[in-house]
């Protein structure tokens, strides 16, 4: 069916590719919010990063792909990606160390304007009036999640300028994903970036004690966060940006609370707060208004 859809309207494929990189989006907050219960942050990303590698591998070998690129590009495009990989990872725990987590969440979610910005600068794409409007709504959204948690711990000027720098790396992964897509393989780019990100890691300062200190189950969590978040939906991810914008694949993926919420309620009874809710709400029409308007001028593109 996917397939079909793809020779058929290749933008619908690009937009279902966004939506399944969102569900395990989603999978990925579930599995990383309970593997960093009461432990420190870089191990269990440590944890995430070697997971995500090996499983990549795995894959690899067993579809019989070539493990060492050849290609300069490749290569290139991996070793800015795994930099930006460790730098994104870092900024987050720098800026956790002197903000609020509820503003770090609300400020991570400016990727989709950086993304538009650098879309259009580099890329020199054109962004519709539509989408931008969704992005504004979407990320309102998450303002009205977080917004009585923001301001309930100190923030520091530093501590913003690190969240900032997280958003920046990972907006930038997209933009570079979009800009070479055609000419590399995904799942290599993205098995290589991580075992590098992934050894990068050890250098981090006290990393062995941060390893030591994650129990075992919460090393199965953040394992399944790997998997689901930096494979899974990083691939899908990676591969949609080949039939839409960036921008358009990133505000998709802001859909992932709305399946978070879903797959809580489903698999752990949670239930969520009407604050969640509402939330879920103003985000669901952020992304749905510029699909929905992409939808009526293909209608009547058709139709005259």
């Amino acid at each position: 069916m996917l397939l079909e859809l793809r020779s058929q309207h290749p933008a619908a494929y690009g937009v279902s590719l966004s939506l399944i990189a969102s569900f395990w989006g989603a999978v990925f907050l579930i599995a990383y919010k309970a593997a960093i219960v009461d432990v420190d942050r870089p191990g269990v990303v440590f944890f995430m990063l070697l997971s995500a590698a090996l499983a990549s591998t795995i894959w690899s070998v067993v579809i019989r792909a070539p493990l060492i690129s050849k290609s300069s590009l490749e290569w290139k495009c991996i070793i800015i990606l795994a930099v930006l990989t460790v730098l994104g990872n870092y900024a987050i725990a720098a800026s956790l160390e002197g903000c609020d987590p509820a503003l770090v969440s609300v400020i991570l979610q400016i990727q989709i304007f950086l993304i538009a910005l650098l879309e259009f600068v580099f890329l020199r794409s054109s962004i519709s009036k539509w989408l931008l409007l969704g992005a504004v709504i979407a990320v309102s959204g998450f303002v009205w999640i977080n917004f009585d948690k923001i301001g309930t711990e100190a923030s520091s000027f530093n501590g913003m300028f690190w969240a900032l720098v997280a958003a920046a790396s990972f907006s930038c992964m997209l933009i570079i994903t979009k800009h070479v897509v055609e000419r590399i393989d995904v799942n290599r780019v993205n098995m290589t970036r991580l075992g590098i990100a992934a050894g990068a890691m050890l250098c981090w300062p006290g990393m062995f004690d941060y390893m030591q200190s994650v129990p075992l189950p919460q090393i199965g969590f953040a394992a399944l966060g790997g998997l689901s978040g930096l494979v899974i939906s990083r691939l899908f991810l990676m591969n949609s940006v080949r039939y839409i914008s960036a921008t358009q694949s990133k505000l998709i993926t802001l859909s992932a609370p709305i399946f978070t919420l879903i797959l809580a309620y489903l698999f752990l009874s949670s239930i969520p707060s009407n604050k969640d809710l509402i939330g879920s709400l103003i985000i669901l029409i952020g992304v749905a208004l510029p699909l929905l308007f992409q939808y009526l001028k293909e209608r009547h593109q058709q139709a005259s």
